[in-house]
């Protein structure tokens, strides 16, 4: 999924900001045409998924007898084209695009905003998702032939259609919202003095609160199964722990579909507890963090028995930083799991 901030080196997570570059040139595909919108597959993904569902079934003696043929064929330019080709005819012969066009075909908007959708391999689950590149506009003309999609899919997600249809329809919605002009999207979150360690937090928080909204429509559209808010909501709860009782008041906000703009998901990611209409009698007031500066009512009950490295990180970054003066349990996470990633590489470095 799409999340702002694409300024640091972790491409999946910061990958919502995907209002970039072009895509890379690598990607070039024989193309299924849906004319004037194009969709192109990366070859080699097209092979890799085409022999995943082929070697589960009937079909797979008379693919390898094609794919055999082929190899007789001496030119080896020519012999490609023709492992290319066959590997489309049994991904469309498959049914295998089928998902991907049908959440397509339900957001006209994209094939009426963008140019074309170019379909590569994901490595892994989390890598998986969709992109909306734009490409330098030098002179007046249609914005549209400057826009593309990227959709990254893992091959044996094709072998699940119900699975893909339900990835590509959040994805693609994802899009929608960032071609929408009413909901304001902007490839950033960070306020001028937030600190970069925090980051990660703002894109989490966002993230869970773009998933919300994004669930929430379609459900609504019953292009979602009801089901899916109380995973939704499980996820919202564990993003914005300081909520408590009130969470579901504050995830409904999303969910239900009032909140609908970039700029309130920002100010909701900086301040979670100004989602809160009317705080519960006697509730303590949040106090804000000294690193992150965020409101919170979850503050590390022991800072003192952090680990030294984290406690050394924190004073690099926040040299006037005491721990008498606390952290919320985020930020204590956050170097926590630096000094431990740190641990692991060092055990993990070769003896000089």
């Amino acid at each position: 999924m799409s999340t702002p901030l694409d300024n640091t080196s972790d491409a999946k997570d910061n990958k919502a900001a995907s209002v970039s570059q072009s895509p890379q040139p690598c990607l070039k595909a024989p193309g299924i045409q849906r004319a004037p919108f194009q969709i192109d597959y990366e070859p080699q993904l097209l092979e890799d998924a085409v022999f995943l569902a082929v070697n589960q079934s009937e079909h797979c003696e008379p693919f390898h007898k094609e794919r055999d043929k082929i190899y007789e064929i001496k030119d080896p330019d020519q012999r490609e084209n023709e492992f290319r080709q066959l590997h489309r005819r049994w991904f469309l012969r498959l049914a295998m695009h089928r998902p991907i066009e049908e959440a397509l075909d339900e957001r006209q908007i994209i094939a009426d905003s963008t140019a074309r959708c170019i379909v590569a391999a994901a490595k892994t689950r989390k890598d998986e998702g969709a992109e909306l590149f734009v490409e330098p506009i030098h002179e007046a003309g249609d914005k549209a032939q400057h826009r593309i999609i990227g959709l990254q899919i893992r091959p044996g997600t094709f072998l699940d259609p119900d699975s893909l249809l339900a990835l590509a329809r959040h994805e693609f919605l994802h899009i929608v919202f960032m071609l929408d002009p009413t909901f304001g999207y902007e490839p950033t979150l960070a306020y001028p003095d937030d600190h970069p360690t925090h980051i990660p937090l703002l894109k989490r928080r966002y993230r869970a609160l773009w998933d919300a909204l994004i669930d929430g429509q379609l459900v609504r559209e019953n292009l979602a199964p009801p089901a899916l808010r109380d995973q939704r909501l499980h996820d919202f709860e564990l993003t914005f722990p300081a909520l408590g009782s009130q969470i579901e008041e504050a995830f409904s906000r999303f969910f239900d579909g009032e909140c609908r703009s970039h700029d309130i998901l920002v100010a909701y990611a900086h301040a979670p507890e100004t989602m809160l209409s009317n705080p519960e009698p006697g509730s303590k007031r949040a106090a804000h963090c000294p690193l992150c500066k965020f409101p919170t009512f979850a503050f590390l009950a022991s800072p003192q028995d952090l680990p030294l490295e984290a406690l050394d990180k924190i004073s690099r970054d926040f040299p006037a930083w005491r721990p008498d003066q606390g952290l919320c349990e985020q930020c204590a996470g956050l170097y926590l799991g630096q000094s431990l990633s740190a641990t692991k590489a060092q055990e993990a470095s070769p003896c000089p």
